[in-house]
């Protein structure tokens, strides 16, 4: 697992939550400059989807899940 037994912390954007009261953000694992969001993306291992007006890595996920697709993963 990517983040069991690790330090993790939460970026927000700019809606901390859904319409459902979810919460929105970017998963971090101490140590690490990549968003566990686009680790996943990366391996074909979640699907994307932004909710307005939060886009801060738009361009990071969607390269990531562009490499994915490449690699016919997912």
């Amino acid at each position: 697992s990517r983040v069991l037994n690790q330090t993790v912390s939460l970026r927000r954007d700019v809606r901390p939550t859904d319409k459902y009261n979810r919460v929105l953000a970017h998963l971090y694992v101490a140590n690490s400059p990549t968003p566990v969001n686009q680790q996943l993306l990366e391996n074909g291992l979640a699907r994307l989807m932004f909710i307005e007006p939060n886009r801060a890595f738009k361009a990071d996920y969607t390269a990531a899940l562009e490499k994915a697709q490449a690699k016919r993963l997912g």
